[in-house]
């Protein structure tokens, strides 16, 4: 009687009160991107009829042309942006 009652108080005093330790793992998880690619827009030179445009209209059509590719270039630097984040 005398053993069991050692046994159970040893073995009492190996039972703990601490939370098991819990570990945290962060795994890199690869997202596809679904990004829509704009859409590219006609390009005023590119037009057959400015052979025949006087230099006035050509030149016009070329700082539109400019502007056009400024915008066009933001909206794809845009979703190539937010692909890479």
């Amino acid at each position: 009687m005398k053993t069991l009652l050692l046994s159970v108080l040893l073995l009492a005093g190996c039972v703990t009160n601490q939370p098991p330790n819990v570990v945290d793992h962060n795994i890199m998880v690869t997202i596809p991107c679904k990004v829509v690619i704009p859409v590219k827009p006609v390009m005023p030179l590119t037009d057959t009829a400015t052979v025949d445009d006087d230099l006035f209209v050509k030149s016009k059509k070329a700082l539109a042309e400019i502007e056009l590719r400024k915008g066009y270039e933001g909206e794809i630097e845009a979703a190539a942006k937010s692909c890479s984040e």
